[in-house]
């Protein structure tokens, strides 16, 4: 946790508090506090982190959608499926306009979104 929490202030000298780099980086710190219990600040995390990349890149961007399917995660495994549903919607039309249906990203978002209809 260390080596995570050093990493992500490296990533903000380095590239900037507002890089998508850094973005990212704090998203999977938030997996990994997620994993050992820390949820709220796990959810601190990949919401803030998801905010950094889509004001980096912008919200036409696939790194964008990315970070709204980490959300969509997120809740999902928090139970809050209606609300992941949506984060999962957005990163599928995104990934379907920028990399059409059939590219490999697209069909991850879209088994997401089919899991969480088995989990609800």
């Amino acid at each position: 946790l260390d080596l995570l929490e050093e990493v992500v202030e490296l990533r903000k000298k380095l590239d900037g508090e507002s890089s998508h780099l850094t973005g990212s980086t704090m998203q999977t710190m938030g997996r990994v506090l997620y994993s050992i219990g820390r949820k709220d600040d796990a959810a601190s995390l990949i919401f803030g982190g998801a905010k950094i990349i889509e004001n980096s890149v912008g919200k036409e961007d696939s790194r964008t959608a990315t970070a709204w399917n980490n959300i969509g995660y997120h809740l999902k495994v928090e139970g809050s499926f209606d609300e992941a549903l949506r984060w999962y919607e957005k990163a599928y039309k995104l990934r379907f306009e920028l990399l059409g249906p059939s590219h490999t990203q697209t069909i991850v978002v879209k088994n997401n979104m089919a899991e969480l209809y088995i989990a609800k």
